[in-house]
């Protein structure tokens, strides 16, 4: 009888240890990486399954992600050459080929063959490794569009926020982009209250500011993919809280890559934008955001309603758009009280930015203007946005095309910023304006903008791009859309930055 007993404890003993190697953290991957002969011989009499075997799979505790359609899977990539492997599903079991994951691996964009199986079939798999966080939304079955929102609930994996799930809403945004077949998509995360109704959900995502307002940007026509994250990240470094209430005019971005409804969509940067929140606005102050172009000035009119949109106040309201036609008609009129109401340091640094990025697109159009109360006062700040036509980009009619014209412009290309209307309204107005355009822009080339600064910047985009593998993934997933040579990395783009840099010297060296 004792035998009986002490044969049972270690039959059970034996069987917990076995589910304690199959599902618990601390199996490493080489453990369970085998030959294609052994992987053939744990197979046999097992059938192909025709559904796809998935399982809760996670690699150093971040869970892999699984494209059925396409038969992939894709982890995050932590450096170990044997990452540990957790399943949670305990009736099911993996078996990986035996292969050197390493950077180069990863880089290349090869795949792992990976095997999901029980006592009686079986799922083969390509699992691929990135260096980037991976973000998967599902949707509820409804097409995500512009106009309105969806429900959809969101994970982030990887990153130094770990994984994160949230509810939310999600639309398509852009205008020329809406149109393109990688969507752009404005993010909204969202929870339950107590009684159950929805309110926002804040976070931190990727080590970014706090907030529940999100963008997924394509980058669908910018060959490198860098434009717009390199250009905020610029922006943000030189002119964050440069302002006279010292709140954060700028946003930034992350790189991380795509998935809806578990479909693999590629290379994306999520990123905070400018609004409200992030410049502080209390009642009766508002942020106009350009989404047209204004040429020239105006005063109340049609032009504004299409052109503009307004944060902080009713549309509807009259109020909410006196800030706005004061600031045109001052300068029209060149009222010289306007000067003073001229956040001075926040508008130096956007025509010199401008300027730099060979922004043409940016020029009457893609700007932020926020009226803030300073006693009696309203102090107008400015920051840009929408970076895709910069760098040697341009815009032109030309569809089939995604209407981008590659490295068109010259680095030596002048856009003269300092003939917008703003600019010259406070030329005329402010004796010291040239004096501190100066300064401005030699303290910038000795920090944020040096060198040194803007080549690390490089540097870690490059990294982040295409060691990761995401490139060569994106250029898979979309081969209609603009992708540079993947053996060159961000070298064109370096080498236009840097020229763009030395004509900028003796251009401001130059201004009279």
């Amino acid at each position: 009888m004792k035998s009986d007993l002490w044969k049972c404890a270690l039959l059970a003993l034996s069987l917990l240890a076995l589910l304690l190697l199959l599902v618990l953290p601390g199996r490493g991957l080489e453990r369970l990486m085998k030959s294609g002969e052994e992987l053939d011989a744990l197979l046999a009499g097992k059938e192909e399954s025709g559904e796809p075997l998935t399982c809760a799979l996670f690699l150093d505790d971040c869970r892999v992600v699984w494209d059925q359609a396409a038969g992939r899977a894709y982890a995050v990539f932590s450096g170990k050459a044997s990452p540990k492997v957790h399943i949670e599903d305990n009736d099911l079991r993996v078996a990986f080929e035996k292969a050197a994951v390493d950077e180069g691996f990863v880089a290349e964009n090869r795949a792992l063959s990976l095997c999901v199986y029980n006592d009686d079939a079986y799922s083969r798999w390509e699992l691929y490794f990135t260096t980037l966080p991976l973000i998967s939304i599902t949707t509820d079955g409804t097409p995500i569009e512009k106009e309105t929102d969806s429900e959809v609930s969101f994970r982030l994996i990887g990153g130094e926020t770990g994984e994160v799930t949230s509810k939310g809403l999600m639309h398509v945004r852009g205008a020329t982009s809406a149109g393109w077949p990688k969507k752009g998509y404005k993010l909204t995360l969202s929870k339950d209250s107590l009684g159950g109704n929805a309110r926002d959900d804040d976070r931190p995502l990727l080590g970014m500011r706090e907030d529940e307002d999100w963008i997924l940007y394509a980058a669908y026509n910018d060959q490198e993919k860098v434009r717009n994250v390199f250009s905020t990240a610029l922006w943000k470094n030189a002119a964050e809280e440069n302002n006279a209430f010292h709140v954060t005019n700028a946003n930034e971005f992350r790189y991380v890559e795509l998935f809806l409804d578990g479909a693999y969509q590629g290379l994306y940067a999520l990123g905070s934008p400018i609004d409200k929140k992030s410049v502080g606005l209390r009642e009766g102050e508002y942020l106009y955001k350009s989404i047209g172009r204004v040429a020239g000035t105006y005063q109340e009119s049609e032009e504004a309603y299409l052109n503009f949109e307004v944060k902080g106040g009713d549309t509807e309201k009259s109020e909410t758009w006196e800030a706005l036609f004061a600031y045109f008609g001052k300068i029209g009129r060149q009222d010289p009280t306007l000067n003073g109401e001229l956040d001075h340091d926040s508008l130096v640094d956007y025509l010199l930015f401008g300027e730099l990025i060979a922004g043409a697109d940016n020029t009457y159009k893609n700007i932020y203007i926020t009226a803030r109360e300073a006693g009696n006062a309203v102090i107008y700040l400015f920051a840009p946005w929408d970076f895709d036509y910069s760098w040697g980009n341009i815009w032109v009619d030309d569809h089939a095309k995604l209407s981008t014209g590659v490295y068109e412009r010259t680095p030596d290309d002048e856009i003269r910023y300092l003939n917008t209307d703003i600019a010259r309204y406070v030329a005329a107005n402010d004796p010291d304006f040239l004096r501190s355009y100066k300064e401005r822009y030699a303290s910038l080339r000795r920090g944020a903008w040096s060198d040194e600064a803007v080549g690390k910047l490089i540097d870690q985009y490059e990294k982040e791009i295409f060691s990761s593998g995401a490139f060569l993934r994106d250029a898979e997933r979309w081969p209609d859309s603009f992708h540079s040579a993947p053996e060159k990395g961000l070298a064109d783009f370096r080498a236009y930055v840097f020229s763009r840099l030395s004509w900028m010297d003796q251009y401001v060296e130059n201004r009279k």
